[in-house]
């Protein structure tokens, strides 16, 4: 590559030097250090005057120090006349924190924040790899060519799988939640086999029989004679349950009018009221009042709650005139905690379980138990592109005995004492792709074809 200089930072040496092999050259001499008060340090060895500079920084486990290494580089090689600046980063640091999300309000979108820094450093362009949400190329004001790790995990499977003739009878590619579909169906038809989803539902608890209630005219004239024994006509305070016994009130306490009601509730005439005129006339006849105070549109806005881990009704008693004239039994909505559910058929089958980020191991154990020990699978990989493993979730994944194997490729650099200990790990190296698109940006050719290729 004539005019072009390929400088790496200290993030991924590894891949690095991988890449500059691939492209036949030496990275290009630079020093990156810290002063004594953790400032970093960069000075370029080389001239880029009217050069093509690449610089290849992914994120780590120490994203900000990189970071901030990769804007000084980028700066520096500005500051010294290079022709054109493409930052290289086969895991862009941040992307996760790429959308305001409803949980933590208030929170910054990372993710565009770095877009920016990066543009205001100086650089052209970018060339990243599965970035985690692909709407991330909007940040930038640069171009972005977002390469993809799926035709080089795809060889991969195809070369390491048993059996490898019966692809399409024997492999399910499984998405562990809905987010991971549009991924997961991608790789399936790379494959040539079918998908499947792990949907998490809600448990309804079993429907609930209806509490019994008096019926209109028992309610009524309950709170009639209720009123009438405490000598107020309109009690606002207190409530009365089904289950309550209330006092008879004598005839000669009776009202002519309420003594009528009576004598037609005895006949059966307003056991049932069928339209709103009866129900208006019964309410004035039990209130002595005239027809006009008693507003059935008033009615329907009373409070009619019902506790429904009791067998007692309580019904409150209206003020202002107002009867409660309907009831409506409510029953509890929650649900138990969310069961996993498999939208597929993963039973006899190896089972492809992928994401594109391995951060923390827990929702890949939970859905590996479930796919062994529920869905009858005979074998679970779990396949990743960038494989950050915080913590001990290598070694989780190493100890789930529901998991075969964990397959990552180098975007993300990984120590070595970890390596050794997981055996079932696999890392696939996306070198090639990346060290082609150097390539073929550098020659302005197009790298339409490494979206959907091997190298």
């Amino acid at each position: 590559m004539r005019q072009a200089k390929v400088f790496a930072g200290s993030s991924h040496p590894e891949l690095a030097s991988l890449i500059t092999q691939r492209l036949g050259i030496a990275p290009a001499p630079c020093k990156l250090g810290k002063y004594l008060n953790s400032e970093t340090s960069v000075s370029l060895d080389v001239s880029v005057r009217n050069q093509d500079v690449y610089i290849i920084q992914s994120g780590s486990l120490h994203s900000n120090d990189h970071l901030m290494e990769l804007l000084v580089l980028i700066n520096s090689c500005k500051i010294a006349s290079a022709k054109r600046i493409t930052a290289v980063l086969p895991y862009f640091p941040y992307s996760k924190q790429s959308k305001m999300r409803w949980l933590k309000k208030r929170c910054a979108i990372t993710a565009k924040l770095v877009a920016n820094m990066l543009v205001t450093a100086g650089v052209d362009h970018i060339i990243t790899m599965d970035l985690h949400a692909a709407q991330m190329q909007g940040f930038f004001q640069k171009p972005v060519d977002n390469l993809f790790a799926e035709p080089t995990l795809a060889k991969w499977l195809k070369d390491n799988i048993p059996d490898g003739n019966g692809l399409v009878e024997d492999v399910v590619v499984v998405a562990k939640n809905a987010g991971g579909a549009k991924r997961v169906t991608a790789l399936a038809d790379k494959l040539g086999v079918l998908f499947a989803l792990i949907h998490l539902e809600a448990v309804k608890p079993p429907p609930q029989q209806p509490i019994p209630i008096q019926s209109f005219d028992e309610v009524v004239l309950k709170q009639s004679q209720y009123a009438l024994h405490n000598g107020s006509s309109q009690p606002s305070t207190t409530t009365i349950t089904a289950t309550s016994t209330i006092p008879a009130s004598p005839p000669s306490l009776m009202s002519p009018q309420q003594a009528t009601f009576s004598s037609l509730l005895a006949g059966g005439q307003f056991e049932h009221p069928s339209n709103s005129t009866d129900v208006v006339t019964a309410a004035s006849m039990i209130l002595n009042c005239s027809p006009t105070a008693v507003s059935s549109d008033a009615y329907s806005n009373a409070n009619a709650n019902t506790n429904t881990n009791t067998n007692t009704n309580t019904y409150p008693l209206p003020s202002s005139n107002v009867l409660p004239l309907h009831r409506t039994n409510t029953f509890s909505t929650a649900s138990g905690d969310p069961q996993p559910a498999l939208l597929g058929n993963a039973r006899g089958k190896l089972a492809l379980l992928v994401d594109d980020i391995i951060d923390k191991g827990d929702s890949f154990i939970t859905a590996a138990n479930f796919l062994i020990n529920h869905c009858g699978a005979k074998a679970v990989y779990v396949v990743a592109i960038h494989g950050i493993f915080s913590g001990s979730t290598l070694q989780d994944l190493e100890n789930c005995k529901s998991i075969s194997k964990v397959v990552a490729t180098n975007t993300f650099p990984l120590e070595a004492s970890k390596k050794e200990l997981a055996k079932k790990l696999n890392v696939v190296d996306i070198s090639a792709p990346m060290a082609e698109a150097i390539r073929r940006h550098h020659n302005a050719e197009s790298i339409s074809f490494l979206f959907s290729n091997a190298i």
